[in-house]
């Protein structure tokens, strides 16, 4: 698998920003091909970048993929609800996460 741009954001507001001011490539659905995005993190939850990204009917078709030490029930089925791609467990495996990035770019 390869990967040829990567964007970072330290909190949630930088991922929103970063998301929404991405120019969506010609010929693509969404700018970016996946979001990896941590639940747990400054200025605003992961689950509510994704409640804001999925908001918008740009990013509705792009895979959100989210990493949380928390296992808690609720905070998956919200996130279910909201359409989070698949979630992975902290810790994991590279193995892991590289097989949950397959799953839902295919």
């Amino acid at each position: 698998m390869d990967f040829f741009h990567i964007d970072e954001a330290n909190d949630g507001h930088t991922a929103i920003v970063e998301i929404k001011n991405k120019k969506t490539p010609y010929g693509k659905k969404s700018p970016y091909d996946l979001v990896l995005c941590d639940l747990n993190m400054p200025t605003i939850s992961g689950l509510d970048v994704l409640k804001i990204i999925k908001k918008d009917s740009s990013f509705t078709a792009m895979p959100f993929i989210m990493i949380t030490g928390l296992m808690d029930k609720e905070n998956l089925l919200e996130a279910v609800r909201l359409g989070v791609s698949d979630y992975v467990a902290k810790p994991f495996e590279e193995a892991d996460l590289l097989s949950k990035i397959d799953k839902v770019l295919l």
